[in-house]
Formats: structure tokens, C-alpha cells, sequence
């Protein structure tokens, strides 16, 4: 899914239904995106725009184009073949008699059905809301359960492979998605404190990263990211406060054996008291949990 851009498919066959709908939406900012639409004039074509863009957020289906039922059969392709469950599904149709409403809801899986005569301007406003914070709820559902799979499977393997990146990435991965994290974290472990660059900051290694940052796992801070995060990154690990500035959350933290653990979110707009609470336990929580797991772990087994 884009960072900047909500996508928008508008099946209909009907040309003026896809100018008025971008007419009325097409300067709209949802959640800080704007809309980005997408075409198709029958489902073929709707297919095979939902087959290159896995991250549309919500299709508006009319039901009768190339056949009286040629919406419906897209809906259930979505679903049943393309096995997308997340993107938000409104049929709109003209001809509500050829597709009655009860028999659409209960057949068919999808989360709205409307006359094209009811959708005026603020209901359409309201439709796109309503569905994309939908879907965006479902993303971060999909992204915490695959933060789970991460740290049980790494908790299965623990005592047998080095998996401590891995546990410490697919918790970060849960908190991320908890805040609606738009562009990225890393999460880093400082070596010895006594081991000071020039500067006298401790430098720190990533062990955990993602969005944008993903690729910089396993590097040292100082060598891998811009200097204002770096600056305002060692400026909270002198005072060991969290410090928010520039839409970034930056927090470190004391762990034992002369070491730190330093958390940087990229993209935080507004940080709630629990949201707060939440990110220091995390922290917290997560250098013990690095520390106790890389002193304790034995040896892998023969």
C-alpha cells in the first residue's frame, strides 16, 4: 500500500459515473492520504487491475455491465479466486430490481450495497471514510497477526537457532502496526558503553527495522541513517529521556551489561498518553527480553 495515496477502483461502464465520482472525492485527504483512482469499464478490466495492485483499499461495483450480473461475478472472484479479503467491496447499481439487496448481502461478500440515486455527494463522502478506515483496520489486523507468527516461530526455535533479530523484528513489527506507523522503525542494541566514538555517543547496531528502513538491519547507526536522526537519536541516548521532534518518537533505554536499547519511529504524527506508555514498555521490555535471551540462550545442540 502507498504511503502517500489511498487507491480507489471505480468499475463502471457508465463513463460520467467514474467523472462524477472523482469530481465529488477527487481533492479529498483521508488519514492524511489523498486518493489515487483507478478505471475499469467492465470486470474484465477489473481483474486484471486488481491482479497488478494488491493494495487497493476500496472498489465501487456497479452490478450490470457487460452482463446483468457481471458486478457480482467480480465480487466473488475477488473473495473466492484472488483470495482478497481486506480490500472494501460497495456495489453500486442503477438497476436495484435486477439485483435485489437482500440477495446480494446475504449471497455475496461484500460490505455495502447502494442505488446510484441515493449517493449523493455527502453519503459519497461519508462511503469513502467508513470503508477506508475499515480497510485500514484490517491491514494492521493482517500486520499484528504476521508480528505473532514471527515471534512464535521464533520462540519455537529459540533454543536451537540464533533467532533474537527475528523476535525483536516481529515485535517491533506489532507495535508499528498498533500506531498506524507510516513510513518506518528501527530498533537498535549499543555496544559496551564504555566503547564511545569521537563524539562521545554510543553508536548502536540495528537489530530490528522496518517500512523504509528495513534494508538497514544489521548496520551501525551512525553509518547508515541522515544526520537529524542521528543527531536527535544520540541527543536522547545522553539524557536517556524519550524526546519527540520532527514526527519522529526516538526513546533509549538502560539494559543491563553496560548496554542500551534505542527505538526510532519515523512518520508519528501525534502520540496519545497510552500510545506513549505503550512504546516506553516496549523498549523496556524488549532490550531485557534481547539481553536475557543472548546471556542465557545455551549453546545450539548437535
Amino acid at each position: 500500500m502507498s504511503d502517500s495515496t489511498w487507491k480507489i477502483l471505480i468499475v463502471d461502464d457508465e463513463p460520467e459515473v467514474h467523472t462524477v465520482t472523482k469530481l465529488v472525492m477527487g481533492s479529498e485527504v483521508i488519514m492524511g492520504r489523498r486518493l489515487e483512482f483507478l478505471d475499469a469499464m467492465n470486470g474484465d478490466e477489473a481483474r486484471v487491475i486488481l491482479k497488478e495492485h494488491s493494495d487497493i483499499g476500496l472498489v465501487l461495483l456497479d452490478v450490470v455491465m457487460a452482463t446483468e450480473d457481471d458486478g457480482l461475478q467480480v465480487a466473488r472472484w475477488i473473495r473466492e479466486e484472488l483470495d482478497n479479503h481486506l480490500v472494501r467491496i460497495v456495489l453500486r447499481t442503477g438497476n436495484p430490481g435486477e439485483a435485489p439487496e437482500i440477495e446480494v448481502i446475504t449471497g455475496y461478500d461484500i460490505n455495502d450495497y447502494k442505488e446510484k440515486s441515493e449517493l449523493t455527494a455527502k453519503k459519497l463522502r461519508t462511503l469513502f471514510y467508513t470503508s477506508l478506515r475499515s480497510f485500514r483496520d484490517l491491514i494492521t489486523l493482517d500486520q499484528i497477526r504476521m508480528g505473532l507468527i514471527r515471534v512464535a516461530s521464533s520462540l519455537a526455535s529459540m533454543y536451537i537457532h540464533p533467532s533474537l533479530e527475528e523476535f525483536t523484528g516481529g515485535l517491533l513489527e506489532q507495535i508499528s502496526s498498533c500506531l498506524f506507523l507510516n513510513q518506518g522503525a528501527m530498533y537498535g542494541i549499543s555496544s559496551s558503553i564504555g566503547a564511545l566514538k569521537g563524539s562521545g555517543s554510543t553508536d548502536f547496531r540495528i537489530v530490528a527495522a522496518t517500512g523504509e528502513y528495513a534494508d538497514r538491519k544489521g548496520r551501525y547507526l551512525d553509518e547508515t541513517v541522515p544526520e537529524d536522526i542521528r543527531n536527535i537519536a544520540h541527543a536522547c541516548a545522553d539524557g536517556e529521556e524519550p524526546v519527540e521532534r520532527d514526527s519522529m518518537y526516538v526513546h533509549c533505554f538502560q539494559i543491563p551489561g553496560s548496554c542500551k536499547a534505542l527505538l526510532i519511529m519515523v512518520g508519528v504524527e501525534t502520540l496519545s498518553p497510552p500510545d506513549r506508555k505503550l512504546l516506553r514498555i516496549f523498549v523496556e521490555n524488549a532490550g531485557l527480553a534481547f539481553h536475557n535471551l543472548a546471556t542465557h540462550r545455551p549453546e545450539p545442540m548437535e
